[in-house]
């Protein structure tokens, strides 16, 4: 295959078989993979057309070409968080090339908080369910846990997502089968072909939720936030507070027992005069304490760490993943407590509209 620049070169492939507007649409698609450096002009591109369409019509595969913008921002990828299956965690820190992945579990009923940024009055919690390959979810042993319900709290307004209807202030339900844009004071709630709901606020904030049904598996969601621009410095929970996280890879080494690629994270908060805000008060300085005892706290447990010795170090590690999970993305694993500020049980609520209290 020639570059875009090779334009008196004649090439003998299969391309003369398809309609022009295919041959079009491979050229776009090469030039933008040229253009930021998904292949090389030494390099091949190959392309693929699912089955079930036929390649005499190539105005679908044209249709979910991105537009550049939508492939990168600046010279980092687009943050993006995704939280899907059992429940696995796949971020991407916003400014860098990171990601990081690790899971976290529950019992049967079990509500976590995924996102709450209290400025903005948003706030996200799922609700998590067992399940086994038979169908029988009764187990509240087992590891192997979806979520089946997730609580939205837009302002004054209460979204639920549900199986079988999206209930909005626990009055009206709509259904899944018919699309339909319902408007929340600045939100917007689209409910989309494919089990897809989209809730945006402008263009930058927008968070998707999948409903999915798959054969021997309970009706259960995957959670992704696309865009978190548009959050303030206050936002926390599971997936939220990695909107303000600063990590970075430290000391990249292999370990010589297993052969994985570890290394070590430093973490921390984004530039201090970016976590104050503007104006002062007794609430505000309260907030600033709290802050400053939760790095004291984090800091003892670095020490405490260092001073149990090479046992408890060597649980501090992240290891690089070529594959986590079944859909093969490549991050920085860890146990869940090693990313997180404090406790897994901290995130836990009663309720699915209740809000955290431990780090506010």
């Amino acid at each position: 295959m020639g570059t875009p620049h090779d334009q008196g070169t004649t090439t003998t492939d299969s391309a003369g078989d398809f309609p022009k507007a295919h041959r079009i649409t491979k050229k776009r698609s090469f030039a933008l993979s040229l253009q930021y450096h998904l292949v090389t002009p030494l390099s091949a591109l190959l392309f693929y057309t699912p089955p079930d369409e036929d390649p005499r019509f190539p105005h679908a595969l044209a249709a979910r070409l991105p537009e550049p913008e939508e492939l990168f921002t600046g010279r980092y990828h687009t943050a993006f968080s995704r939280v899907f299956g059992d429940p696995h965690f796949v971020i991407d820190l916003p400014n860098t090339n990171i990601t990081i992945c690790f899971d976290v579990h529950g019992e049967k009923g079990t509500i976590v908080n995924l996102l709450t940024d209290k400025r903005l009055d948003i706030l996200v919690n799922a609700k998590m369910w067992p399940f086994t390959m038979n169908g029988d979810s009764s187990n509240s042993t087992t590891k192997n846990t979806f979520f089946n319900r997730i609580g939205v709290k837009l302002g004054h307004h209460r979204v639920t997502i549900a199986p079988l209807q999206v209930l909005v202030d626990s009055e009206v339900s709509y259904s899944w089968r018919k699309k339909r844009d319902i408007i929340l004071g600045e939100y917007t709630v689209a409910i989309q072909a494919k089990g897809l709901v989209t809730i945006s606020r402008g263009n930058d904030i927008v968070m998707n939720i999948q409903r999915l049904i798959w054969k021997d598996h309970p009706t259960h969601f995957d959670f992704f936030l696309v865009k978190g621009e548009g959050f303030s410095n206050r936002i926390h929970g599971i997936v939220g507070q990695f909107q303000r996280k600063a990590l970075t890879i430290m000391d990249e080494s292999r370990n010589s027992k297993t052969g994985k690629i570890q290394a070590k994270m430093n973490f921390g908060t984004k530039e201090e005069e970016e976590m104050e805000e503007e104006g002062g008060g007794e609430e505000e300085e309260e907030r600033r304490r709290r802050r400053r005892r939760r790095r004291r706290r984090r800091r003892r447990r670095r020490r405490r760490r260092r001073r149990r010795g090479e046992e408890e170090e060597e649980k501090a590690y992240v290891y690089q993943r070529d594959k986590f999970s079944l859909r093969g993305y490549k991050c920085w694993w860890a146990r869940s407590d090693v990313y997180l500020d404090g406790k897994t049980e901290q995130y836990i609520v009663p309720k699915l509209f209740d809000e955290m209290t431990d780090f506010f």
